[in-house]
């Protein structure tokens, strides 16, 4: 059975926010008469930071999901998005499943 995309945000974020110095949550880009501006479009289905260091300079590992129903391909503003997060430090991961999630989370 095909998942939807809005099936999987739930188990992902209960993953993410259990594990320990991170916070995730549910980025919702909706559209209500009006436009989205340049930095919404193509926005990631779910944001967070992991905390990378501790003490009085501690920082964290900022992180983007582009959550896609399998065989579902992210389009031209979210791999767009993704980039430009990229440039300013941040990564960010089209997945399909939690175990995608899972796989790649190591790198954060």
């Amino acid at each position: 059975m095909v998942r939807k995309e809005s099936d999987l945000y739930k188990p992902i974020l209960d993953w993410l926010n259990l594990k320990p110095g991170v916070k995730a949550w549910r980025n919702r880009n909706l559209v209500i008469g009006r436009c989205l501006t340049p930095h919404e479009r193509g926005a990631p289905d779910i944001l967070g930071v992991k905390k990378k260091s501790s003490g009085k300079n501690s920082w964290g590992q900022a992180f983007a999901f582009e959550v896609k129903a399998e065989g579902k391909k992210a389009d031209v503003q979210q791999r767009l998005w993704l980039e430009e997060f990229a440039d300013c430090g941040g990564v960010g991961y089209i997945v399909e499943s939690l175990d995608d999630v899972i796989a790649v989370f190591t790198e954060i």
